[in-house]
């Protein structure tokens, strides 16, 4: 697909998550993931919703830093992505994540409702970014973080804000 929604809707392809496990999740995402999580400051029971989530290595390290008393919500437009996350172990000491299928332009949860969201190298393929944004502020408590990691020649911290 070579339309804006191509760069979204390719990830829902069955073959897609496999390449990721195999070639970029070990390599490229997880040590991506510990610094956004790092850099989020993620602490014992904060709610954290991550958009985007993948593979989820964001999901996982956050739930870590959140704790039992924590929740995590890992979104993705993939089921096929959140099938093989879901797969993978988790930890009895972590918060528990809730798998969520569903666009970044419409997040399925109330206004308010995460002290943190986070998005690891997903924000240039949405098809609607400022949609994606508004909606990711949309669903952030007042005084929480909003932390993304893009792709970026330069610089590679498009955003990290409370």
């Amino acid at each position: 697909m070579t339309d804006d929604g191509g760069r979204s809707l390719g990830f829902a392809q069955v073959s897609i998550p496999e390449g990721y496990e195999r070639f970029m999740l070990r390599q490229l995402f997880e040590p991506w993931a510990a610094e956004l999580v790092a850099r989020a400051g993620i602490g014992p029971g904060d709610h954290v919703l991550d958009v985007a989530s993948g593979l989820g290595p964001v999901a996982r390290l956050a739930a870590e830093a959140a704790g039992p008393g924590g929740r995590v919500v890992a979104s993705d437009i993939s089921a096929a992505m959140l099938a093989l996350a879901a797969a993978r172990p988790t930890d009895p000491g972590w918060a528990p994540i809730e798998w969520l299928q569903c666009p970044a332009s419409t997040i399925d949860a109330r206004d308010d409702s995460f002290d943190a969201v986070l998005c690891q190298h997903g924000l240039q393929f949405f098809p609607d970014r400022a949609a994606a944004a508004a909606e990711m502020r949309r669903v952030a408590a007042s005084g929480g973080i909003l932390a993304l990691s893009t792709w970026a020649a330069e610089h590679p911290w498009a955003c990290s804000a409370r």
